[in-house]
This record gives C-alpha cells, sequence and structure tokens, in this order.
C-alpha cells in the first residue's frame, strides 16, 4: 500500500488554497464592482429626478421672478451657486399672482443639494459639489443653465464622480 508523502500533500494542499483564494478574490472583487456600478445608478437616478423637478419648477415661473440667494438679479453668463424664485398661483378670480414663498436651491453647502422653503427638503446628500456646480443664466437665449458635478465618497477609498448639464427655457411673462 503506497501512500502520499509529506511534501505531495502540502503541495496538493497549497495548490487548494491558492485555487481558493483566487476564487474569493473573483468573487469578492464582483461584489465591489456591483456596489460600485448600483451606487453609480443610483446617483444617476437621484439626478435624473432632482434635474425633472427643477426644470419642471423653473418652467412655471418667469425670468423676472429669479434671483440670486441674495435677492439680486441673475447677470447673464454667470455662475451662481444657488437660485431663489418663486412660483404664480391662481387667485379665486382667476387671476395669476406670484407667491410670496420662494424656492431655492443652494449648492452652497458642499454636502448636499437644498430645496427650500420646505428648508429641511435635502435633494441630494453626502456628496461633494465641484466649483463649476451652479446656475448660469444665459440671457440672449433667455435660458438658465443647470450644472451639477458631484462626488460621492465609496469605500474602500474610492470615489464616484458624475456630472449632470441641461437647460431650461425661461417664460418672459
Amino acid at each position: 500500500m503506497k501512500s502520499f508523502t509529506l511534501v505531495e500533500a502540502l503541495v496538493v494542499f497549497s495548490l487548494f488554497i491558492l485555487i481558493l483564494g483566487s476564487i474569493f478574490y473573483t468573487l469578492t472583487l464582483g461584489r465591489q464592482t456591483q456596489d460600485i456600478s448600483f451606487e453609480k445608478l443610483y446617483l444617476l437616478n437621484k439626478l435624473a429626478s432632482i434635474s425633472l423637478l427643477i426644470s419642471k419648477e423653473l418652467r412655471k415661473t418667469n425670468y423676472s421672478h429669479i434671483t440670486d440667494l441674495n435677492g439680486n438679479s441673475l447677470v447673464s453668463d454667470t455662475l451662481y451657486k444657488g437660485i431663489r424664485f418663486s412660483l404664480p398661483q391662481i387667485d379665486n378670480q382667476g387671476n395669476k399672482i406670484w407667491s410670496s414663498d420662494y424656492i431655492e436651491y443652494d449648492l452652497n453647502t458642499t454636502r448636499f443639494l437644498r430645496r427650500t422653503p420646505d428648508g429641511q427638503n435635502s435633494l441630494l446628500e453626502n456628496v461633494s459639489f465641484s466649483s463649476e456646480s451652479g446656475f448660469i443664466y444665459r440671457g440672449v437665449e433667455n435660458k438658465l443653465e443647470v450644472i451639477i458635478n458631484c462626488t460621492k465618497s465609496l469605500p474602500l477609498g474610492r470615489e464616484l464622480t458624475q456630472e449632470v448639464r441641461w437647460a431650461v427655457f425661461l417664460r418672459n411673462r
């Protein structure tokens, strides 16, 4: 009866551990890739819903009712970190009146995009906004460009950066 030597058993055991280690590494790398993909999908989905909300509200107002966060009129081709505007309402006689409640979108904060008058309503959290993020009024075309460039920290020291840009054409009246 012939048996395995200690050296043969150690070689087989080492190869077995090497194969299991490579399988475990492959599965771990696949899981990390999946987590990053889910985070990117979530961020893109969130940015898409934010762009729809901002566009919808800006289309209801007009240029004369949009200011910077300090209440100053917008100057063409200037980047603003936040805007404030009011929305029209219809009174009992069917006339359009402008609400005294302002809606603000604020990108000055480095951790979230905030929408007020709710105040507590943060639309996008735990991200950092780049200095290129903001609102640019293009007076000649009467449109407001919105740029959101954000970075989200992920586990293992990774970062996910995403940018969305879109333009909203404003009403004159």
